[in-house]
């Protein structure tokens, strides 16, 4: 691997995730637990059925509203803990079959990060990795079977970018609705701009007490990581960090 970290891109106007079913839908369907965690040989045709059965119409109809001829589906290759989970490949299958365009295999998840059913704290310090060869130029849309805080797919996005590639849009067999905007807001990246002490696009600044002696340079790449979460991620630290100081209060004064 060429980078220990994942690389990730600024989101700017990314559309917002295709979600096709409802998680407790997915997970109660007979063949999802062989697809997401079975033999190579049982996983695949189990696979199939599960994503036969849960992407409607309209989803392929909203795919194809984002997809151009040129493009390429690129669905997250990844092991679980218990085996392989075929869902991203065979949704994949399933979409380039009826939008008429190929499946890329050669883009791979290089490690095994376990995030299913896990911490969001786990999800964000064991980043999944990818390697593979990426077309310059060349449209991708990104596949996977679910979508939490979206690190996968921001991860995945980083490395076709950072290879020369573009990502048009991406699209889950599941997942949390309030996780499919992956793009921050306007007003949310206003809102961190000021929190930085950074002018913000409606030209206004003020200074937060956290970051008031930080350099212009470290304001800058701290603003810069910042827009690179998901926000989900963002979410979910901020919640946290929030969480974290009300214990320390209480136990200040306990």
């Amino acid at each position: 691997m060429e980078h220990e970290f994942p690389q990730r891109a600024a989101w700017h106007a990314f559309p917002d995730v295709l979600i096709c079913a409802p998680e407790s839908d997915v997970k109660n369907h007979p063949d999802y637990e062989q697809a997401k965690e079975g033999n190579l040989q049982d996983s695949a045709p189990a696979a199939k059925r599960l994503s036969s059965d849960m992407v409607p119409v309209k989803a392929v109809a909203a795919l194809r509203l984002v997809t151009p001829a040129a493009a390429k589906l690129v669905p997250v290759h990844a092991l679980e803990h218990q085996g392989i989970n075929r869902i991203p490949a065979a949704l994949a299958e399933l979409l380039g079959e009826a939008l008429g365009v190929p499946v890329e295999t050669s883009i791979i998840q290089v490690n095994v990060v376990n995030h299913t059913g896990a911490s969001g704290w786990h999800r964000m310090s064991s980043p999944p990795l990818f390697d593979g060869a990426v077309d310059r130029n060349r449209p991708y849309v990104l596949v996977d079977d679910f979508i939490g805080q979206g690190g996968t797919l921001a991860n995945l996005r980083g490395h076709v970018m950072h290879h020369g590639g573009t990502v048009v849009g991406a699209i889950c067999l599941t997942g949390r609705a309030d996780s499919a905007k992956l793009a921050l807001s306007n007003q949310t990246l206003d809102s961190l701009r000021r929190s930085m002490g950074l002018k913000s696009k409606n030209g206004g600044a003020k200074t937060s007490a956290t970051t008031s002696h930080a350099s212009p340079k470290a304001k800058r790449d701290i603003s810069f990581v910042s827009r690179m979460l998901t926000p989900s991620e963002r979410a979910f630290v901020k919640r946290d960090l929030q969480e974290t100081i009300e214990v320390a209060k209480r136990t200040k004064t306990g």
